[in-house]
Formats: C-alpha cells, sequence, structure tokens
C-alpha cells in the first residue's frame, strides 16, 4: 500500500459514519447518489470514494471560508478525499450540474412540505433578485432570483444566472391563487399576461412610465397628472393594461412619502441621473415622492391599507439575502472560473437550504416560536446557529491530535508552490542561520 494511502487512512475521521451527516443527507430528496453518477459529477472515483464524501467535499469548500489548498488538507485529514487543491477545484467545476439539480429539488420538496391538508399552497410569494460578484476589481458577477413564501419566511423557488438574466416574475411558476410581490424591476406587461393567465395575484410597484396603463375608457392614463391633481393621501383608481393573453382589470395605488423621505427619494433620483451624466427629468423627481403600486387583488377583502402594508412586507426577501450573505458569506465568492463559481454559489445555497431543514424538524413549537408577538424568534440568531452546527458536521471532529498525527500527510498542502520570486520568510531563515554571529553564538 502507498505510503500516502496509509498516512490518509491513519488520518481518517469518523463523521461520514456519524449519525449527524446521516441526518443532513437524509433531507436530500431521495435518489442524490445515483443523480451524481447521472449529471457526472462522479465520472472517477480516484481520490473519492462516494457521492457523500463528494458532497461534503463541496459543502466545505462553499462553506469552510477556506482556499482549495486547505480545502485538500482538510478533506485528506478527515478521510474525506485524497486530493490537490487544484483536484478541489476541478471537482467542484464537474459537480454544477449536479449541485443545480440537488438545490432545485430540495426547494421543492420543502416547498411541498409547506401545502396544507386541501393542498393549497401558502399564498404570498415575494419575488426579488440579488448580486454576488466574485473576486477582484473585475470579477465576474452572478444573479441570484428567487422566491420567498411569507409566511414562512423561506425560499420556495431559485435560479441562478450571469447579470444578464432578467428579473421576471416567470423564472419560478406561480401557482392559481397565489400572490406576488415584487418590486418595479418586475413590472412588465408580459409577465403580467402569463402570470394572471395562469390564476395568481399580483401586487407589484410600478414607475410612472414603465408599464402603460389604461382607463376604463380604454385611454392612456396620464399617471403624472393624476398624481399632480388627484393624490394627497393614499388613493386608487381602476385601470386596465394590455398583455400578450388580452386585458386585465387592475387597481393603481398611489400613497405619498412623508415629507423627509421624499425628500431623501428625490435627492437620490436627481443624484443618480447626475451619474449617468444626463438630465434629470422632473417628472421622475415628481414621481419619486410617492409609492406607486398596481395590483389585482379584490378590493372588497383586500382595502387600500392592506396592499400598501403587504407590499411594504416585500423587504423580508431583503433581509433573507443579507443573512444568506452575512451569516452564510454568500458574497465571498473565491472561485474565477464560471463553472466553479456557480457551483460554489449553488452549494452554498444548498447548504443553507439543508441547514434550514434540518432546524425546521426538530421537535419544537417553531409556530408558536415565530408566531409569539412580545418574545419571537430571531431568524437571523436561528440561521447563525443551525450554520454553525452543519459547519461543525461537514468538518468533523479534527482535534488537534488527529491533527498532529496528519501533519506528515498535509504538507503538500500547506506548502506553496515554487515561486519566481523566493519567500522572504525563507531568506530571512537562511541568512540568521549562516551569519557569523549566529554560529559564534551556537558555539558558546
Amino acid at each position: 500500500m502507498p505510503q500516502r494511502e496509509q498516512e490518509r487512512r491513519a488520518c481518517q475521521a469518523s463523521v461520514e459514519a456519524g449519525s449527524d451527516w446521516e441526518r443532513v443527507t437524509g433531507r436530500l430528496v431521495p435518489g442524490w447518489e445515483a443523480r451524481a453518477l447521472e449529471h457526472r459529477a462522479l465520472v472517477r472515483r480516484r481520490g473519492v470514494e462516494s457521492a457523500g464524501a463528494l458532497l461534503r467535499l463541496l459543502l466545505g469548500s462553499a462553506v469552510l471560508g477556506w482556499g482549495q489548498r486547505l480545502v485538500a488538507g482538510w478533506a485528506e485529514a478527515a478521510g474525506i478525499a485524497s486530493l490537490s487543491g487544484e483536484a478541489v477545484g476541478k471537482r467542484l467545476r464537474q459537480a454544477r450540474a449536479w449541485l443545480g439539480v440537488e438545490v432545485g429539488l430540495l426547494v421543492g420538496l420543502q416547498r411541498g412540505r409547506w401545502l396544507d391538508g386541501s393542498g393549497r399552497a401558502a399564498r404570498v410569494r415575494l419575488v426579488d433578485a440579488t448580486t454576488i460578484r466574485g473576486p477582484g476589481k473585475s470579477g465576474s458577477e452572478w444573479r441570484v432570483h428567487a422566491v420567498v413564501d411569507l409566511e414562512q419566511g423561506q425560499v420556495c423557488g431559485v435560479d441562478l444566472t450571469d447579470p444578464h438574466g432578467t428579473e421576471s416574475l416567470l423564472r419560478s411558476p406561480l401557482e392559481s391563487g397565489e400572490i406576488a410581490v415584487a418590486d418595479r424591476a418586475h413590472a412588465r406587461r408580459t409577465d403580467f399576461g402569463q402570470v394572471l393567465a395562469h390564476g395568481a395575484e399580483l401586487v407589484v410597484r410600478i414607475g410612472w412610465r414603465n408599464l402603460p396603463l389604461e382607463t376604463s375608457a380604454g385611454e392612456p392614463l396620464d399617471l403624472i397628472a393624476w398624481l399632480t391633481t388627484s393624490v394627497t393621501a393614499p388613493t386608487e383608481r381602476p385601470v386596465m393594461v394590455q398583455t400578450p393573453t388580452g386585458p386585465y382589470p387592475l387597481r393603481v395605488i398611489a400613497a405619498p412619502l412623508p415629507p423627509d423621505q421624499a425628500a431623501n427619494a428625490r435627492y437620490r433620483c436627481r443624484r443618480a441621473a447626475q451619474k449617468k451624466q444626463r438630465t434629470v427629468d422632473n417628472r421622475s423627481v415628481l414621481a419619486a415622492g410617492f409609492i406607486m403600486l398596481v395590483t389585482t387583488l379584490d378590493p372588497t377583502t383586500w382595502p387600500l391599507a392592506d396592499v400598501l402594508t403587504l407590499y411594504r412586507c416585500r423587504w423580508q426577501i431583503e433581509v433573507l439575502f443579507k443573512r444568506l450573505k452575512s451569516i452564510w458569506r454568500l458574497d465571498q465568492l473565491r472561485a474565477r472560473n464560471a463553472d466553479a463559481a456557480q457551483a460554489w454559489i449553488l452549494a452554498g445555497l444548498l447548504a443553507a437550504l439543508l441547514a434550514n431543514d434540518v432546524g425546521r424538524a426538530s421537535r419544537i413549537p417553531l409556530d408558536a416560536w415565530l408566531d409569539d408577538g412580545d418574545h419571537p424568534l430571531s431568524r437571523w440568531r436561528w440561521t447563525a446557529l443551525w450554520r454553525d452546527a452543519l459547519l461543525h458536521t461537514i468538518r468533523g471532529p479534527l482535534d488537534l491530535l488527529t491533527l498532529q498525527r496528519c501533519l506528515p500527510a498535509l504538507r503538500r498542502h500547506l506548502a506553496d508552490s515554487p515561486r519566481q520570486r523566493r519567500l522572504q520568510a525563507v531568506d530571512a531563515r537562511h541568512l540568521v542561520r549562516s551569519h557569523p554571529a549566529h554560529q559564534q553564538t551556537l558555539c558558546a
């Protein structure tokens, strides 16, 4: 048996056989090991003996916050895989399709668990996207499109694209009876037509010119004139929107912002025009002082004030993005290669979904904790706790004694590559050791 293999087996930890890791993989959609072969993530088993070991390696690459060489050293010390740092990157690139499939299936599985007894899904869906930038000033950008269930506060739809991927209400299917809440980037007639044709409802913010509206008589609605003459308090009026699937009735709602907020919004509008070296449009400055929404919700069950309150709840998807970036460090993208970057982001999303799913499976009255108005559960601390627990499960019991025993096998991972310019610390050691004064001290 080769010396390296003997050292690796001597360092092997017991995590993979432990119950914690089995609990994590037990939350995946059954058949995940076969899908690793199907999507060619595990083409060769050299250095990685199973789909479970590969999954731990990929999740570790995303959540441990280490470079590929240190990940390779940890994997060798934990008995997960015997690979070089370069091979870890290659495994990550090859697993992009598999990780994408597992994220999509797990999101669908979690969404199915929220169905009530009648089979109808929870109603309110928050739709938005966030950008993740790669390392360096000119690092590549990626856009994570998400749909979040408002009641559960969890992802129920996700898509990953490059920065040219347009934000759209159609990226994740909306079912009949669901309410999509989105910002003005999603105010497009084509999307409206397809969403409304499937029986879903809308609450979408609009600008003064990005969504052409018509009056009940079929004439174009001048939003600026309406804001100037009629809107001094939250108000609404019926309108129509023409879509590729036909016309649909809507309610357009306008609410003036408080004076200080309106002044700040108008200042930002002028600054944005200046940065783009454009002449500011006075109509844009005027409209910046209002919140304008369109909705299909029935006014008898959803009065104007409730629709405005519902739209303000859209902030919850921004908070979820903040948790993903701050707690899960999803914005600290380390990979430069396009396939590796996508796989890294997908592995981070998969880890976040798994940790949340394990936490929600705990035998506690979680709904009661979330509903408690006096002492509500902090989603931030909840996420941080389960993230740490999952990280410990992935990393395994890498204690000091094990690490000391494994050091001979880890030298290749801890050493730098050959350099054109010698490392100063090495030259300093040689200088000190070869200096006559040092030799005299040794002789004395």
